[in-house]
């Protein structure tokens, strides 16, 4: 009789980020972009506070001189801008960067603690991953947490950065709901959507990453994900095809364990993503590059602040609101959202545009 022979723990993760590669694969088929040659896909190493790591990259629109560096969303991927890149890689060399802990990039341990540390820790491992990659000066853009990230780097680094997208950012706006306030809000709820928010309010309060949750409670978990993706992104044929492999493609992230995903603990105050260090006074402040910023119609994300910025008048900063949208713009309405920067893009060049100090 054969025996049972136990995996080992290293052999299995590396399939399981197999089968993420597989599926990221299959939704980048959806770009437009032929694959391996107009659209690249591959890490970066890096060296970072002394252990080597790597940042997934993908790559596109090579024969153009500007380039744009896109940051994804919370515990996602640059998967998130699969609908965008064939249209901004006709004006922009293109790369999206999967963040630290998240994405298809080094699983590590998160090791910080504070607010402060947080931020430096995304900030300095993409300045790591520019300097591997010899760029000197490029347009950052950001999606949801990514924009928050996107603002702390073009700060630090301001003489990097030409000029900041911020795709419904996270952290824009001062004040906003607590975590205590989010859970009297909760009570009021229908029991689903009660429920819900009511599993969000308990890992804030625990600081549990979305991935031990998912392999604590894998079964609930599934099912929630899948039902989440077809109700946001699926409806007949294709699009329901679609929202299957982003569920595939999540749940296979989510099973290659926590990395950074603490990180949003430290940098919001609850749920609603209101941060700790809001960015509407940090970019009247210090910011001097031109920064345009995008909310969707239907946006759950507040964009008060960035209407305060605007209308400050202290620093080159616009607001538009893209129509037909949630908050996954570059999903929802992708074709709107590239006209929009494409748009930026041809009005002034990025490299004469900063405002003199």
């Amino acid at each position: 009789f054969s025996t049972f022979q136990p995996q080992h723990p290293e052999q299995k993760a590396q399939e399981r980020k197999a089968k993420a590669y597989h599926i990221e694969r299959l939704l980048l088929k959806r770009t437009g972009l032929q694959l391996d040659t107009e659209l690249k896909v591959f890490d970066v190493p890096i060296l970072f506070q002394g252990e080597d790591h790597y940042l997934h990259t993908y790559l596109c629109g090579e024969q153009n001189k500007r380039t744009l560096v896109l940051l994804h969303g919370y515990g996602g991927s640059s998967t998130l801008f699969y609908a965008v890149l064939k249209d901004l890689s006709e004006k922009y060399k293109v790369y999206c960067v999967d963040l630290l802990g998240m994405g298809l990039s080094s699983k590590l341990d998160f090791p910080c603690k504070t607010t402060e540390e947080t931020i430096e820790y995304f900030v300095e491992s993409l300045e790591k991953w520019r300097e591997a990659m010899s760029i000197t000066e490029f347009e950052l853009g950001g999606l949801s947490f990514g924009g928050y990230i996107s603002t702390h780097y073009a700060i630090k680094y301001q003489e990097r950065v030409t000029k900041l997208f911020l795709i419904s950012p996270a952290g824009m706006t001062k004040g906003g709901e607590t975590i205590s306030e989010t859970e009297a809000r909760a009570r009021d709820l229908p029991w689903v959507q009660r429920f819900k928010l009511n599993l969000k309010i308990k890992a804030w309060n625990d600081l549990t990453s979305p991935a031990d949750y998912y392999n604590r409670y894998w079964f609930l978990a599934n099912f929630m994900i899948r039902s989440d993706m077809h109700r946001k992104f699926g409806e007949k044929g294709k699009e329901s095809e679609f929202a299957e492999l982003l569920y595939k493609f999540v749940t296979r992230m989510l099973r290659m364990g926590s990395g950074s995903d603490r990180a949003v603990y430290y940098l919001l105050k609850s749920p609603k993503a209101y941060a700790h260090i809001p960015l509407e006074d940090l970019i009247m402040e210090h910011l001097k590059i031109p920064v345009r910023c995008y909310y969707g119609d239907r946006d759950w994300m507040d964009p008060v602040g960035a209407f305060r910025v605007q209308e400050a008048e202290i620093c080159d900063f616009k607001v538009k609101i893209i129509e037909n949208s949630g908050h996954n713009i570059s999903m929802n309405n992708p074709s709107m959202l590239c006209q929009e920067m494409l748009l930026e893009a041809n009005i002034n060049k990025s490299s004469s545009s900063r405002i003199s100090v």
